[in-house]
């Protein structure tokens, strides 16, 4: 039978082609090891540091705002 797999296993690599998913089960972790990377994220905007020892509301605002366009948290409609 000809069928494709989504997850191939090569000598130095989990392969997950296009359409398949690659899930950590509740209760698993994703150990990253020192020096390893994680490709295609998604980046929020870069946003300012804080301009003193504490961030303002705006700051924090613009913190919020840049993870949430990057998908990275949830918006307050979607909790």
């Amino acid at each position: 039978m000809g069928f494709l797999t989504k997850i191939r296993r090569s000598k130095d690599k989990l392969i997950v082609a296009s359409g398949g998913t690659l899930e950590v089960a509740s209760g698993a972790t994703l150990d990253l090891k020192s020096g390893a990377t994680l490709k295609g994220l998604p980046k929020g905007v870069a946003v300012a540091d804080a301009a003193g020892s504490a961030p303002t509301a705006a700051e924090f605002k613009a913190l919020l705002d840049s993870l949430r366009d990057a998908g990275l948290i949830a918006t307050a409609s979607e909790s």
